[in-house]
């Protein structure tokens, strides 16, 4: 892509999100204050006005910061593995070998992943997630020929913008960045940037709009060996946006690194809302009548004073030790405001209640009971999980899915993984990753809780019509429900072991029935014998 359909590229998106910039300032103010500001580029603490009283009531900025935390520690909690990788051709999941090697990747990216910066950056990816409805990460790294792990970036939603295939899939990416010239030169060096940037290298002062692209190059390309970066499948630039200069040389990635998440979204459009677009109003409504509030308690403490027209020979002063002189005492009394402060804790009290629901805090807070049960916490949990089963869905596709394939490849392409056994080669193994957060194990056991109350209705059924018990797959049933609630393949016996035990049982009960029959027929002819012996010796009298 040339620097000028780059520039212009840029441009469009930017003038096609102007409606959803002015939804995200007021999120800026009332669900993340201080965050746009303190996490721009080239922003600094004594920029910042910490003081913000435009912000009056922090239950949006709690629930979302809430919420976030529970997802985070849901789906991509780093201190327990979230995911797991097995194959999706059947026969490869029951070979000993195969099954080994893919447990043993699915350590090493777990590991590298501990290893990096991931944790402390899907923190921030999932607040912007919350409250912006779209969040976005990068996860650079992976050098093949020096691999020292991979960094991730959770980049300003405010700086970013993208084009999506018809799949939903993100083909080009644009960020704004704000770089000053001494910035633009430590990167590239003075041999790779224009001189009208060298001459300012002294201008501290000086902001320079700079745009990173990243775009996706035609055809199909492997991303099993390293190609030059010409050859990857997304290139990248960077373009001073005024000059349409290019600074350093065209780079490539071989996956594109950054990763677009949506909380939810409507068809016709390519950004998220989150839940503090549908609370929005609320929010809004929420900080008008607390600062309305605290308006009428200020006159409530320090009242307005009355008199009469004549009542005052001096200036009214009400200060400390404050002097007024009046010509009569009666004329000057206090002003009762008659604020019905009960009417605005009602209406604070239901709208905080509006903003948690929107938050789904009410769901996430377990109530104030020590004798709740396990089976009552397992309960609302679950509740939770099963509310929050589209956004699981969406981030799988949008953030984890291709979180943990670049994540495989950089460490494949790097000979970080063991040797692939020749059995996968042979059948050209394609992984299917699995996610056993609490919250995917929480849609699990719905599967597994149907199976169950299948097989006990069937069980009832078969005292009456005892062929129905013909139709489970009672092998498949065991090793699904063991799988789906988190039984490692490991436990579980393949099915060539299976086949062979059960058909040693079934030699062993052929051969102890044969000796019984044999030993039944011995009997029977002894018995035989022993007759006609006796009628013999009968006959013989």
């Amino acid at each position: 892509m040339d620097v000028n359909k780059i520039v212009n590229n840029l441009g469009r998106l930017k003038s096609e999100r102007s409606n959803i910039d002015s939804i995200w300032d007021y999120i800026d103010n009332y669900v993340v204050p201080f965050r746009s500001d303190i996490y721009n580029e080239g922003e600094t603490e004594n920029s910042v006005d910490w003081r913000n009283r435009t912000l009056y009531d922090a239950t949006a900025a709690d629930a979302n910061e809430t919420l976030s935390s529970v997802i985070h520690g849901s789906i991509t909690s780093t201190s327990v593995k979230f995911f797991s990788m097995q194959f999706r051709q059947e026969m490869l999941n029951e070979e000993e070998e195969a099954v080994a090697w893919i447990q043993e990747c699915e350590d090493i990216v777990f590991q590298t992943l501990q290893d990096s910066n991931f944790d402390v950056e899907s923190s921030e990816f999932y607040i912007d997630l919350t409250s912006y409805g779209t969040a976005i990460i990068i996860e650079e790294g992976g050098n093949p020929i020096d691999f020292d792990g991979v960094d991730f970036f959770c980049a300003p939603i405010a700086e970013c913008y993208f084009d999506q295939d018809h799949k939903g899939n993100i083909v080009n990416f644009y960020r704004e960045l704000d770089w000053t010239p001494i910035q633009i030169i430590e990167k590239f060096g003075e041999e790779n940037v224009p001189q009208t940037i060298i001459d300012r290298k002294d201008h501290s002062d000086v902001k320079i709009k700079v745009v990173f692209s990243i775009y996706k190059r035609d055809g199909k390309r492997d991303a099993t060996k390293e190609v030059a970066p010409e050859d990857r499948q997304f290139g990248f630039k960077y373009v001073i946006i005024a000059d349409k200069a290019q600074l350093g040389k065209t780079g490539g990635y071989y996956e594109m690194p950054a990763f677009v998440a949506r909380w939810r979204k409507t068809s016709r459009s390519k950004w998220g809302f989150s839940p503090a677009f549908i609370a929005l109003s609320d929010i809004l409504s929420l900080n008008q009548v607390v600062e309305d509030t605290f308006e009428a308690l200020g006159k409530v403490i320090d009242p307005a004073t009355l008199t009469t027209e004549r009542g005052l020979i001096s200036d009214l002063d009400l200060g400390r030790a404050g002097l007024t002189v009046v010509k009569d005492i009666d004329d000057i009394k206090s002003y009762e405001s008659k604020a019905r402060f009960d009417v605005g804790e009602l209406k604070i009290d239901r709208l905080q209640m509006s903003i948690n629901r929107a938050f789904k805090i009410d769901k996430i807070q377990m109530k104030e009971n020590v004798e709740m049960t396990a089976e009552e916490f397992r309960g609302r949990w679950e509740m939770l999980h099963r509310m929050l089963g589209p956004t699981a869905g969406r981030l799988q596709n949008d953030f984890l899915d291709p979180l943990l394939e670049r994540t495989f490849n950089m460490l494949y392409r790097a000979n970080k993984l063991p040797e692939m056994p020749q059995i996968v080669k042979d059948n050209e193994g394609v992984m299917n990753i699995e996610y056993v957060g609490p919250m995917a194990r929480a849609q699990k056991k719905i599967v597994v809780q149907s199976i169950l109350e299948w097989l006990g209705s069937i069980g009832q059924v078969a005292e009456a019509f005892p062929e129905v018990m013909d139709i489970p797959d009672m092998d498949k049933i065991t090793r699904d429900t063991g799988i789906l609630s988190g039984v490692p393949i490991k436990y579980m016996k393949n099915a060539g072991d299976v086949k062979k035990l059960r058909d040693q049982r079934q030699a062993k009960a052929t051969e102890a029935a044969a000796t019984e029959q044999a030993k039944a027929a011995g009997d029977a002819k002894k018995a035989q014998g022993d007759g006609d012996l006796a009628m013999g010796e009968a006959a013989s009298v």
